[in-house]
């Protein structure tokens, strides 16, 4: 649930005023640090087309796509050989909740969505990165390398086949 939180999060915050991004392409590394120290890591690159379509195409330590159209959200994993499939109930008003982000140093910036603090690292008009604390004590920090902004995508990297012999939740 809370990688849909941030999907929803990113997407929205790059449509914001403050970026004036139309489309994103970035390879990303996610740290997860656990109450008991354990570090877990995963790298893959985002693609955003615009706030309704969006791909996180994780590359390590495991293969998994998660595709956002529109309200839905559809998550792929190979070695798991399933098919999540979700809509989203609610859609906040993010636009406003990232008109109210506070400034609180010359590259951070401070936000509240759904009761999780986040903060935001930007350099050169471009999200560096997110942290954020999730409901579990974990310690999440995404870092974005190697952007692409407001370059056209190509639309044929946003569909996606599912194998027939997959489980489908």
């Amino acid at each position: 649930m809370r990688i849909i939180i941030l999907i929803s999060f990113l997407t929205c915050f790059l449509s914001a005023s403050l970026f004036e991004i139309s489309s994103l392409k970035s390879d990303f590394t996610q740290s997860i640090i656990e109450p008991n120290g354990n570090k877990i890591e995963y790298t893959g690159t985002l693609y955003i087309r615009d706030d309704k379509t969006v791909l996180w195409d994780y590359k390590s330590p495991i293969k998994k796509s998660i595709h956002i159209r529109d309200d839905k959200i559809i998550i792929i994993e190979p070695e798991l050989e399933q098919v999540l499939f979700r809509k989203f109930s609610k859609q906040p008003n993010f636009l406003k909740l990232f008109k109210n982000a506070k400034k609180v140093s010359k590259n951070t910036y401070q936000t509240l969505f759904m009761e999780v603090e986040y903060f935001i690292t930007v350099k050169n008009k471009s999200i560096s990165s997110v942290s954020y604390s999730d409901k579990l004590s974990n310690k999440i920090t995404i870092n974005f390398t190697n952007q692409t902004i407001n370059e056209a995508i190509d639309p044929q990297i946003f569909h996606y086949q599912i194998p027939p012999h997959y489980d489908i939740i």
